[in-house]
């Protein structure tokens, strides 16, 4: 029903940009629509993209992120066209690569203390490049920061130190300070 309405607006020659502007109704449920995990959160990007209809497509396409690139069938690719399909999976490389480069420095270290050995820190080193490098193999470029938050917990648990606690807990929150700036959209 909408692509109807999308090729009757085309017919009579109405650029969609104009009549569908982002603070429409239509717009707006569009982007919704798109939102809704349970439905195909790429289907409106690929009928955006089809239409050259670009401000949808780029308020759609960080939903459209939920589907790896891997999975996207030739028919819809075609769809899409190589400029939306090649922008989207730039923007599942570029985001995956961007977290992978945020979770590549360590969290600082201090000083020996009373309490707090070289060997306490190191181990501390150890797990937190082990569960960076999980991060980094098992992450998605939509991954949610409730998930990093969730895989470090597991290490803030084990830390004895308070010193190393703090600093583990900065690193964390650069890293998600960092993932909530990386680009979200084509």
């Amino acid at each position: 029903m909408i692509s109807e309405t999308f090729d009757a607006l085309e017919k009579y020659a109405c650029l969609l940009q104009e009549c569908i502007p982002p603070e429409s109704q239509v717009f707006i449920d569009l982007v919704a629509r798109a939102e809704d995990s349970r439905l195909d959160p790429l289907a409106i990007y690929t009928f955006a993209a089809s239409k050259g209809f670009e401000q949808l497509a780029v308020a759609c396409s960080f939903h459209a992120l939920h589907v790896p690139i891997s999975s996207i069938d030739e028919q819809t690719a075609m769809a899409m066209g190589p400029i939306y399909f090649l922008g989207l999976a730039r923007l599942h490389e570029h985001r995956k690569k961007a977290l992978s480069k945020l979770l590549q420095k360590p969290p600082n270290q201090h000083e020996d203390t009373a309490t707090c050995s070289p060997e306490n820190r190191n181990s501390m080193m150890r797990a937190y490049g082990l569960i960076a490098g999980y991060l980094t193999w098992g992450a998605e470029s939509d991954t949610q920061e409730d998930w990093i938050k969730a895989c470090f917990m597991k290490l803030k648990g084990s830390v004895e130190c308070s010193r190393c606690e703090e600093n583990v807990n900065e690193r964390v929150q650069s890293v998600l300070d960092g993932w909530a700036r990386v680009i979200k959209t084509i």
